[in-house]
């Protein structure tokens, strides 16, 4: 057997203490460079299916609505086989600000790389950190700690301790003082009732040195007002560079209320990790998947699909205002997912090989945590689209209408709110709707069709 087949062989990640990681990281075997090769030692280092968008938002971009920056990352494996066929994985996690240069970027290959790596073994445990300067390196730190202890009441000496919940991707910041250059490393995932230490980066920069901070903590210094709770989205391949992606984007860079408005439901957004894709949905528009234990649907991943289909439900067809207008509805539906995710105690929310007990303390959860969401499962069949017309049309009118720079009248973003959310008959229907009058309701679907077919196959750029 070849040190290359023994590598795939031995390879389990399912003790990675990082359980997003554990679940959902897949090595693509067939890609991969070889780093060294001798008698004694072969290094190869294979790409995986984790690449991610990270936008970053400054503390003043919450006034502004501006200086909102993109980062990207890229997870690779690289093992080392010796001659006895013993193996050595580490997980690595490259953070830079050019997306292109990530999707051939190797240890092998870092010219002109601007950013950080992290280097974690098998287990998750946290190695190192390398940073990185128009690919010269600059520094490099291995004082990190990370310990998930609901207990622990102090952190070590000079170190913060954070308090987070549910899951959600962590990363630090380290300024070099003299050039004003900050360096954003990944620091692990953490889940609900949770303590992470988060340690000072240490040695390795001139002039006052570096530092870590966190945005619930109070800033240092008057310039340095970086969030960073990273929001950290798994785009699809087949999301990439297409109409979509372009409404998301602008979504993003436009629509405050995007992020704020969805805040209010209780967690930290995005929705646990969220997932976008493309697929031909058929008569849909849009679909939200939650994990349900199925291996063709990961754990710990929320996805929203999009139609790419060319009926007149795709997003090719559909005008800019209504894509964005479906994104923000499935998002809704993922963070009333991610509500029920994070009183499971499991990545997914099926229940089919748990007790009846396990399910009645699970309802009953339900019912202490989200007694809204309780009420209308207790009463609806369509619990999430009867909640969703109740209570939440106004804010995605308002989201449409930052999105749409307030070109038309609030009547006008609150009837485009309502599409997909007109359903008259049988157990579907939704009394919000039913209950208004014929005269609104022909509004309404008048208004949703004349913007259609004035804007249809509308490009985003």
């Amino acid at each position: 057997m070849s040190k290359y087949e023994i590598a795939q062989k031995k390879y389990s990640i399912e003790n990675f203490k990082d359980k997003f990681i554990a679940k959902n990281l897949i090595i693509n075997w067939n890609d991969y460079i070889v780093i060294d090769k001798d008698d004694t030692l072969s290094t190869y280092e294979f790409s995986t299916n984790l690449y991610s968008t990270l936008s970053l938002v400054k503390e003043e971009a919450k006034k502004t609505k501006k200086n909102r920056d993109k980062l990207y990352s890229a997870t690779k494996v690289v093992a080392s086989v010796d001659t006895s066929g013993s193996v050595r994985y580490r997980i690595i996690k490259y953070l830079g600000n050019n997306k292109n240069k990530l999707k051939d970027i190797s240890i092998q290959n870092l010219q002109s790389f601007q950013g950080t790596i992290s280097y974690f073994n098998i287990k998750g445990d946290k190695l190192k950190i390398e940073f990185f300067d128009k690919g010269v390196l600059k520094g490099t730190t291995t004082d990190i700690q990370n310990l998930d202890d609901v207990k622990l009441k102090e952190a070590p000496i000079g170190a913060s301790l954070i308090l987070v919940f549910e899951w959600v991707d962590h990363y630090n910041v380290a300024y070099n003082m003299g050039s004003g250059n900050a360096y954003i490393f990944y620091t692990g995932s953490t889940y609900e009732g949770t303590y992470e230490v988060a340690s000072y980066s240490g040695g390795g920069y001139a002039s006052g040195g570096s530092y870590h901070e966190h945005f619930n903590d109070p800033i240092h210094g008057s310039g340095f007002g970086i969030n960073t709770h990273v929001e950290e989205i798994l785009i699809d391949p087949s999301f990439e560079n297409t109409k979509a992606e372009c409404v998301f984007n602008k979504l993003n860079e436009l629509s405050e209320g995007f992020k704020s408005a969805i805040q209010k439901f209780d967690g930290d957004f995005p929705v646990a990790h969220l997932k976008l894709v493309l697929e031909d949905l058929g008569a849909a528009r849009g679909i939200t998947r939650a994990p349900n234990g199925n291996e063709n649907v990961p754990d710990y991943v929320i996805t929203i699909a999009l139609n790419n289909n060319s009926s007149t439900q795709g997003v090719g067809y559909r005008p800019n205002l209504m894509t964005a207008k479906t994104i923000a509805h499935e998002v809704i539906h993922a963070e009333m997912f991610r509500k029920l995710l994070s009183l499971a105690n499991q990545g997914n929310i099926n229940f089919d090989s748990r007790t009846k007990q396990e399910r009645i303390d699970y309802l009953l959860s339900i019912r202490s945590s989200f007694p809204g969401i309780y009420d209308y499962m207790r009463r609806h069949k369509n619990w999430q689209h009867q909640q969703m017309a109740t209570h939440y049309i106004k804010t995605i009118a308002d989201i449409l209408k930052e999105f749409d720079n307030s070109q038309h009248s609030d009547q006008f973003y609150n009837d485009i709110a309502w599409e997909g959310l007109i359903y008259e008959n049988g157990n579907n229907a939704i009394y919000t709707w039913t209950s208004k009058s014929l005269e609104e309701k022909n509004r309404i679907k008048k208004t949703i069709a004349d913007y259609i077919n004035s804007y249809k196959n509308e490009n985003c750029q």
